[in-house]
C-alpha cells in the first residue's frame, strides 16, 4: 500500500511539473505573440513619424547604437543636428518607440502636459535607492507630494542655507590655494565635494566634512551608488534585477545601498529626537537652550513637520526618500554647472574680466561673506551661468514615458511611446541661439531674451514637473564661483574637443575639467599699475616725453623688476593684453628707459620681460636707428614723432599684422 502511495505521488508530481511547464510555456507564447502585435500595431501607428533609417524588426536601431555612454551621446547629438529640418525623430530601441524632441515648439507640448508627467523606465534604477520620492514617483503621488514640498523651496527659506554655502566655498577656497601658480590640475572633484557639502548639511543638517575627509565611508558610497546606476543603465543585459543581483555587482549595489539608508536613517531619527526635545523644553517653559547641533534650519525639519492637505505627515520612510532624493538631485547637477562655468571663463578671458568688474564693484577688496542682496547684484554674474546651462545643460536629456496617445507637429504618438527632451540640441537651435556654438552671457540680458520662446531654454525642465530645487542650486552655485572667483583668476587648459562628453543622467566631461589658478588680487594690482604707467606714458609722448623717461628709469631701477615678478607678468598675458588698445599703450609706454643723456637709442626696445612682446622685440631690435643718433636733450618735437611713427608702425605691424590696428595707434602720438 506504502508502495503504490509513493508512485502515485511520483506520478502527480510529474503531472503536476508538466502542466505548470505547459501552462509557463502558454504563458511565454501568449505574451511573445501579446508583444508582436503591440508592436506591429504602433509600428503601423507610427509609420508617418520620420525616423532614423536602419531599424531592423523587432530589434529596432539597437545594433545601430553605441554601448558607450560618451559615445551614445555624441551620435545621438549628430543625428539630432542632420535631421534640424526636421520637427521630431523617431529611433526604435528594440519594440518601443522613443521620439526625439529638440524643437521648441514641439518639446512645449509635452512639457506642459498635465498627462505627460511619468518619467521614463529607465529612472526605476534610481528606486533601489531613492525609492519613490519626488523625483521618481508617478501620478497621484506625485502630485500630491509636488503640493507638500514646494513651501519647502521658497525663498525665504533658501536664504536661511547662505551661511552653510558661503563656510562650504571658503573651505573650497582654502583647498584651491595649492594649485595656484602651479601646473592645470583637475578641478571636478574639487567642487563636487563641495556641493556634497552643501547638501548634506542643507539637507539632514549633518556637516559630514566631504572636502577636509574626502575618504568618509558615506562620501565613497554617494559616489560609488552613481557610478553604479550610471553603468547599470548602459548594461541591458544588468536591468533585470534577478541577473543584477547574480552578478559581483549587484552584491555590491545591496552593501553600499545599506550604507546610505543607515546613514539617511540614523540622521532623521537623531533629528527627530532633537526636535522633540527642543519642543517638550518649550512646553514647560524651560529657557535652557535648545538643541545646538544644528545651525538653523535643514530640508529634515521641514519634511518632519510637513502635512498634506488631510492634516497627515510624511512617514519615517517618505522621508528618507525625499532626503536620499536632494542629496543625489542637488550635488551632482550644480556641481557640473560650477565646473562648466570655471572651463568657459577660463577659455574667454574678457568675459571673465567682466566678471570681474562687477565683482570688484560688489565686494570691492573685501572677502567678506556674500548676502542675498549682494546676490541679486551679481546681474552679469547670473548671464554667464544661464549661458553655460545653454552649452552645457547639467541634465542634457530628459525623458517621459507618454500616458496617452497625442498628437505633435502633425504627427500620432501613440501611448506608451518613450518622450526624449534632448536640451543640448534644443539650446543649440540657430533660431533661437545665433552662432549657438559660441559662448555669449549676453544672449540673456532681458532686452535679448523677451522675444525668445520660452521652451526655447529649459535647462531645469519647464511646465508643471519643473526642477523644484532651481533656486536653490543657483543660489548655491552663485555663491560659489563668486567665492572662487574674488580669489583667483582662471584659466582653462583644454579645447572642447579635448572635454569628452558624456551623458548620462548629467553631462559630465569624460576627461574631468582641468584649469590652471592665478591669485586675483596679484592680478588686478598689476593691470591696475600698468593701466595707470600705460596712460600716464602714451598722454606724455604727445608731448616731449621728458616725464615718461623720469619715470621708466625709476620703474628699470626697482619697482618694475621687484615689485612686478614674473608670474604676475605670465598673469597680465591673460588680463589686460587681449584688448589692441591695452597693448599699444603698452608699447607706447615701454620704450623710454633708453633714451639717455648720451643719446644712444641701441636699446630702444629692452622689454623682454614683457613675454606677449618678445617676438616682437627681437625684430624690432633689428631696425637701423642707430644712425639717428638723437640726442634726448636737444630733441625737437618733430623729430620725436618721426622716431615714434617709423618704431611704433613697425612694431604693430609685427605683433598685430592688421592696418586697422596701425591706424588706431596714431592717435596716441
Amino acid at each position: 500500500m506504502a508502495l503504490w502511495l509513493v508512485h502515485m505521488g511520483q506520478k502527480l508530481l510529474l503531472w503536476g511539473a508538466v502542466s505548470a511547464i505547459s501552462l509557463a510555456g502558454a504563458t511565454l507564447i501568449l505574451n511573445v505573440l501579446q508583444m508582436v502585435a503591440s508592436y506591429a500595431w504602433k509600428w503601423q501607428q507610427m509609420r508617418a513619424v520620420p525616423t532614423l533609417p536602419g531599424a531592423y524588426p523587432f530589434v529596432g536601431h539597437a545594433l545601430k547604437l553605441k554601448p558607450d555612454a560618451r559615445d551614445f551621446f555624441q551620435q545621438l547629438i549628430y543625428y539630432t543636428e542632420e535631421n534640424r529640418h526636421l520637427p521630431l525623430l523617431k529611433i526604435w530601441l528594440g519594440p518601443v518607440p522613443v521620439v526625439v524632441f529638440y524643437n521648441a515648439e514641439n518639446v512645449e507640448v509635452i512639457l506642459t502636459s498635465s498627462r505627460h508627467i511619468d518619467k521614463s523606465y529607465m529612472y526605476k534604477f534610481l528606486e533601489p535607492w531613492l525609492g519613490l520620492g519626488l523625483l521618481t514617483s508617478t501620478g497621484n503621488k506625485w502630485r500630491s507630494r509636488r503640493k507638500m514640498l514646494t513651501p519647502t523651496f521658497h525663498f525665504t527659506i533658501l536664504e536661511d542655507f547662505l551661511d552653510v554655502m558661503n563656510e562650504q566655498a571658503n573651505i573650497l577656497v582654502n583647498k584651491l590655494e595649492k594649485h595656484v601658480n602651479q601646473e592645470a590640475f583637475n578641478c571636478f572633484f574639487y567642487i563636487t565635494l563641495c556641493a556634497l557639502d552643501i547638501i548634506c548639511e542643507t539637507a539632514m543638517g549633518k556637516n559630514i566634512g566631504a572636502q577636509i575627509n574626502n575618504d568618509s565611508e558615506y562620501v565613497r558610497a554617494v559616489y560609488r551608488m552613481s557610478d553604479m546606476i550610471h553603468r547599470r543603465m548602459k548594461m541591458p543585459w544588468l536591468w533585470l534585477d534577478l541577473l543584477f543581483l547574480m552578478f559581483k555587482e549587484g552584491w555590491e549595489h545591496k552593501r553600499i545601498l545599506k550604507i546610505l539608508h543607515n546613514f539617511t536613517n540614523n540622521v532623521i531619527v537623531e533629528r527627530a529626537n532633537e526636535m522633540k526635545k527642543d519642543e517638550e523644553r518649550r512646553r514647560s517653559d524651560d529657557s535652557g537652550p535648545t538643541s545646538s547641533k544644528y545651525k538653523g534650519r535643514a530640508f529634515l525639519d521641514l519634511l518632519l513637520n510637513v502635512t498634506d492637505d488631510e492634516g497627515n505627515k510624511l512617514s519615517h520612510e517618505d522621508i528618507r526618500q525625499e532626503v536620499d532624493t536632494f542629496m543625489f538631485e542637488g550635488h551632482d547637477t550644480t556641481a557640473a554647472a560650477i565646473n562648466w562655468s570655471l572651463y568657459l571663463l577660463g577659455s574667454y578671458p574678457k568675459v571673465q574680466r567682466k566678471v570681474d568688474n562687477e565683482l570688484e564693484e560688489v565686494f570691492g577688496k573685501s572677502d567678506r561673506p556674500a548676502t542675498l542682496e549682494d546676490l541679486k547684484k551679481l546681474k552679469y554674474l547670473e548671464c554667464v551661468m544661464k549661458e553655460t546651462l545653454r552649452l552645457f545643460p547639467s541634465v542634457p536629456l530628459f525623458a517621459r514615458s507618454l500616458n496617452e496617445d497625442c498628437e505633435v507637429a502633425g504627427y500620432r504618438i501613440v501611448k506608451g511611446s518613450q518622450a526624449i527632451i534632448v536640451s543640448y540640441a534644443l539650446h543649440r537651435d540657430p533660431r533661437y541661439f545665433p552662432d549657438p556654438e559660441e559662448f555669449k552671457p549676453e544672449r540673456f540680458f532681458p532686452e535679448n531674451s523677451q522675444e525668445r520662446h520660452p521652451y526655447a531654454y529649459v535647462p531645469f525642465s519647464a511646465g508643471p514637473r519643473n526642477c523644484i530645487g532651481q533656486k536653490f542650486a543657483l543660489m548655491e552655485e552663485k555663491i560659489i564661483l563668486s567665492c572662487v572667483l574674488r580669489h583667483f583668476w582662471v584659466e582653462s587648459n583644454q579645447k572642447r574637443e579635448e572635454l569628452g562628453l558624456a551623458g548620462e543622467l548629467i553631462l559630465r566631461p569624460s576627461n574631468g575639467i582641468w584649469i590652471k589658478l592665478k591669485r586675483r588680487n596679484a592680478i588686478v594690482d598689476a593691470s591696475n599699475k600698468l593701466r595707470g604707467w600705460n596712460m600716464y606714458s602714451s598722454m606724455d609722448i604727445k608731448g616731449r616725453g621728458y616725464k615718461t623717461k623720469a619715470i621708466w628709469q625709476t620703474l628699470q631701477a626697482g619697482t618694475f623688476r621687484t615689485g612686478l615678478v614674473a608670474d604676475e607678468m605670465q598673469n597680465l598675458n591673460s588680463c589686460i593684453l587681449h584688448r589692441a588698445e591695452d597693448c599699444l599703450l603698452l608699447t607706447a609706454a615701454a620704450p623710454v628707459d633708453t633714451l639717455n643723456l648720451k643719446g644712444s637709442t641701441a636699446g630702444i626696445f629692452e622689454i623682454c620681460y614683457f613675454i606677449t612682446f618678445r617676438s616682437a622685440v627681437t625684430c624690432v631690435k633689428y631696425l637701423k636707428i642707430n644712425s639717428l643718433k638723437i640726442e634726448f636733450a636737444s630733441q625737437n618735437n618733430k623729430v620725436w614723432k618721426k622716431l615714434c611713427s617709423y618704431v611704433w608702425k613697425y612694431l604693430c605691424v609685427i605683433y598685430f599684422k592688421s592696418k586697422e590696428n596701425i591706424n588706431s595707434f596714431k592717435n596716441l602720438k
